[in-house]
């Protein structure tokens, strides 16, 4: 038995993942404990895989057959150049070995490589157990560092590839008002190590530091997923403003060359707000006033009281008169829906996404996507079984291998449930992009219902 480091590179560039396995190779039966992790001095680690003793795979090495168990699964970072060495992991492993008169006398007793001792009633005496610690050899990473050669103005080391866009909250508001820009960094590469871009504010705005939310899919190599910066800002004068395209430079390690890209340029108006002045009022002193000073004072609150205690009765008079159509009103409907073809009640059943469709063609964009967001999110709760409060994507990606749900499919899932949530921070009436992402749901859901998933 022994412990085997591998890596599925030994030379990178500064901030390109390298992924290390940590493996425990044994012909032996034991009991194996980690007593010591190893050390990523010089990288930023994300870990692919936990240590699971209950699973394991058989590899042949050097001509034998070996139960392989993976300690430690992680993808490392670099963040700066040199050459850098991978830690050690340690493990105690207690092995249980036959004394050999023992074996001698049951010549039956290895069926196959790892026979289960306690299946074959082995007396206490028969045993003979060792204590051995077991360690990787280190490997060391060459780390080029970033090329100087064409690096953009601006570079703050992202490597991966990635893409760029710009939001406004509102397009138009006014100086009462704060607004707030959103800059998104999607992609994949080093997204957990990316910083805030500099924004160049015109003339006329204040603005301050942004806040940053993380939505990253860390069991991809490399990290992929988006990075939200919320810049909130102020206008002190009304006008139109236009904010310059934000320009955004990586390295991407795939062409070994730098390359750039860029957001739209925002454009809004904001007009002049009322102000807020100081009320004064608080400052005087209070008078007290007469019962029928204070009546007159309050006649039009007192005139609206009695009004509505007349239209209350009215109403409650109309109600008996109409109760009686309103029965035969809801028979009939009963009638007619009893009365319609099974075939269409079938298809509104069997559609998720109903509410969806009858916003499709309304106005406000965001209820489309609101009502969009939570029927997909309530259809995939139901269709992997996972409760609602538990949906996530390490929790969807885990239920999609066990069911052998496509790769592709899952991205796809992952691409549009992104795609509805960013909509959703800024919806625009785009009657198009909401048609495509509406198709787009249910070509997935098409897919999905091919899966016996349940349970």
């Amino acid at each position: 038995m022994f412990v085997s480091l591998e890596v599925d590179r030994k030379s990178c560039y500064v901030g390109e993942p390298v992924v290390a396995t940590y493996k425990l190779y044994t012909r032996l039966k034991s009991e194996s404990n980690i007593t010591k992790n190893p050390s990523f001095n010089g990288f930023s680690v994300i870990d692919l895989q936990q240590p699971d003793n209950t699973n394991y795979q058989v590899e042949k090495r050097e001509g034998r057959e070996y139960n392989v168990y993976n300690i430690r699964k992680v993808q490392l970072y670099p963040l700066l150049p040199g050459q850098l060495e991978l830690g050690t992991a340690e493990i105690e492993n207690d092995v249980h070995f036959i004394k050999a008169e023992y074996a001698n006398q049951r010549p039956d007793l290895f069926d196959g490589m790892m026979s289960d001792f306690s299946e074959a009633m082995i007396p206490p005496e028969a045993m003979e157990d060792h204590k051995v610690t077991l360690q990787n050899k280190p490997v060391t990473i060459l780390v080029k560092p970033l090329p100087e050669e064409n690096k953009p103005a601006g570079f703050k080391g992202a490597v991966g590839h990635f893409n760029i866009e710009t939001k406004v909250e509102k397009n138009n508001f006014t100086t009462d008002d704060g607004g707030k820009m959103a800059v998104i960094i999607s992609g994949e590469g080093n997204l957990q190590m990316i910083n805030a871009p500099e924004i160049s504010w015109p003339e006329g705005i204040e603005g301050f530091d942004p806040k940053a939310t993380d939505d990253l899919y860390k069991g991809t190599v490399p990290v992929g997923g988006r990075k939200i910066f919320e810049f909130p800002f102020t206008v002190s004068k009304p006008g139109t403003y236009t904010i310059p395209a934000l320009s955004f430079g990586f390295f991407d390690p795939k062409q070994n060359a730098y390359r750039s890209v860029e957001s739209k340029q925002l454009q809004f108006t904001v007009t002049l707000g009322t102000g807020k002045p100081r009320n004064n009022e608080a400052d005087e002193p209070v008078k007290e006033d007469s019962l029928l000073v204070s009546f007159f004072k309050n006649r039009l609150r007192v005139v609206s009281v009695v009004a509505v205690l007349i239209i209350c009765g009215l109403i409650f008079w109309l109600k008996k008169d109409v109760k009686k159509e309103k029965q035969v009103a809801q028979e009939k409907k009963e009638e007619i829906a009893d009365e319609e073809p099974v075939e269409k009640i079938i298809q509104a059943q069997q559609n998720p996404f109903a509410q969806a469709a009858g916003h499709l063609q309304s106005e406000d964009g965001k209820l489309f996507y609101i009502t969009l967001n939570e029927e997909l999110k309530n259809y995939v709760s139901k269709k992997l079984s996972i409760p609602a409060e538990e949906l996530n994507r390490r929790s969807i990606t885990a239920k999609m291998d066990k069911v052998g749900i496509s790769h592709e499919t899952a991205i796809r899932l992952y691409n549009l449930i992104d795609e509805i949530e960013f909509q959703l921070y800024t919806p625009v009436v785009d009657n198009e992009k909401r048609k495509k992402l509406y198709e787009e749901a249910n070509e997935i859901v098409q897919l999905l219902n091919t899966y016996h998933t349940q349970a």
